[in-house]
Order: C-alpha cells, then structure tokens, then sequence
C-alpha cells in the first residue's frame, strides 16, 4: 500500500471550459499536485488496485467531485496503470478533518470477487426506494 496527501482537487464540474478543454484552475491543480507527488518518489503500482480517497470535510462539494480529477492525475503521473475497471476495482471515498487530500492505493488481490453493486428497487408497500443487493 502507498499513501500520500496532496492539494484537494478543484470540482469535477470546473475541469473543462468550452467543451473538453481544461480549465485553468485544473491544469494548475494538475501541476501543483503532481509536483507534490513526484517529490516523494512514490512507486508505481502495476495492475489492478483499490483507491481510498479522504477529502477534506471543509470543501463546499459533493464528495464524489474528487474522483474524476485524483483519478486523472494518478494516471498522468503513471501511479497506476489506467481509471478503467480492468485497473482501478474499488474506490471509497471519506470525508476527513484535514485540509489536504490524503490518497491510498493499494494492489488488488488477484482472483478476490468484486462486491455486488446496490441497487435501489422500491418496497412493496410503496414507501421510498431503499438499498437492496442485486447479482451482476
């Protein structure tokens, strides 16, 4: 397992201006935060892996607009081998009381079973949708 924190990445929703181009505050982000991980000289994993993200509690943001750019960034800085379901199997995200973004990644054992996905389905006295566990 590696673990690093680096600058909490801008809003999934302000990456990209005028279609696919992006945005100047990512591509500083980019930057900033590479630099902050390439000085730790941190091993590249190879194959696949589970990441942990832990974003800082005090961002005004859905939680889930940290993945798309941390993702992104492990890819460009060659951490991992790809953000696609063959490389990256599992991802938790948490919020935490620190101002950084603290990062894991860890080898995904071969041959452990992938957790069946949640689905909502309604209840049959029809009160609202709740969780239920459904085979792939």
């Amino acid at each position: 397992m590696i673990q690093f924190s680096c600058t909490p990445p801008p809003s999934a929703n302000r990456m990209y201006v005028k279609g696919r181009i992006k945005s100047r505050e990512y591509r500083a982000w980019l930057t900033e935060a590479g630099w902050q991980i390439k000085a730790r000289n941190i091993q590249i994993l190879s194959g696949p892996v589970s990441l942990e993200l832990h974003a800082p509690a005090a961002t005004k943001r859905d939680l889930d607009n940290h993945v798309k750019p941390t993702c992104d960034l492990l890819v460009s800085l060659n951490l991992i081998d790809g953000d696609r379901f063959k490389t990256v199997k599992r991802i938790v995200l948490e919020w935490h009381d620190q101002p950084a973004m603290l990062i894991r990644i860890e080898s995904w054992p071969i041959g452990q079973a992938i957790s069946k996905p949640c689905v909502a389905l309604p209840m049959d006295n029809g009160d609202p949708l709740v969780s239920a566990s459904m085979p792939l």
